[in-house]
């Protein structure tokens, strides 16, 4: 039995239940208003690679994404099918739905062809109010059969290049460093500015101790002078 259109319908959740660490719940009240009348047409679906594409990697994966829920229970390994250009037999694949339930994607067995147009497919299977969707695309693989994926990056420059020497040195090794000494450090270097407060520190630390060396001798020879 469908709902009346254009009439308000009231709900109300359960009342006197709990969850399982024995929390009580209350009851709520919600409502909706009905439009002309039902859907009667299926969502649209958004395919990737996008129609027409070229160059596409030889391990492809297709994805469709639809403007509303699906029913889970109407997705197989057909909803999407993936046949080069002129045949009649699909490349095996799995479809499966994410939990967004508007995600589907195919995931072929075995690398494509390389060099192939490949037709794509997506039905067989209806939205959460029982409303069918067809989509139809299509795509073509590359010349070179290399797959994208894990390890399939290669680097082309490394620099400086391999074997180089006599590299200037921005920021040296200052072990031989003496107290107030800021040469040779630059705001660049990971914690330079510390170090640069320790020289600062540890030189007023030396000039501290020279100057009361001085003081103290001069004491002495006074002393001595009486």
């Amino acid at each position: 039995m469908s709902l009346q259109p254009f009439t308000t319908y009231y709900f109300q959740s359960a009342t006197n239940f709990s969850d399982v660490a024995g929390n009580l719940g209350s009851g709520t009240y919600w409502y909706l208003t009905t439009g002309a009348g039902a859907v009667t047409t299926g969502p649209t679906v958004t395919i990737s690679p996008v129609n027409g594409t070229t160059g596409a990697p030889v391990n492809t994966n297709v994805v469709a994404v639809a403007s509303a829920l699906l029913d889970p229970n109407t997705i197989t390994n057909n909803s999407i099918t993936v046949t080069p250009n002129g045949s009649t037999t699909a490349v095996p694949g799995t479809v499966t739905l994410a939990s967004d339930l508007v995600t589907l994607t195919w995931v072929p067995t075995s690398y494509l062809t390389v060099s192939t147009t490949y037709n794509i497919q997506v039905g067989g299977f209806t939205d959460q109010n029982g409303n069918a969707l067809t989509r139809a695309s299509s795509f073509s693989t590359g010349t070179n059969g290399t797959p994208i994926g894990a390890n399939s990056l290669v680097v082309t420059t490394i620099t400086p290049s391999n074997g180089a020497s006599s590299q200037a040195n921005k920021c040296p090794d200052r072990s031989d460093v003496q107290p107030g000494d800021q040469s040779g450090f630059c705001d660049e270097c990971p914690g330079s500015r510390s170090i640069q407060w320790l020289l600062r520190h540890f030189g007023q630390l030396e000039r501290d101790k020279q100057r009361y060396a001085m003081w103290h001798n001069e004491s002495d020879s006074s002393l001595r002078d009486v």
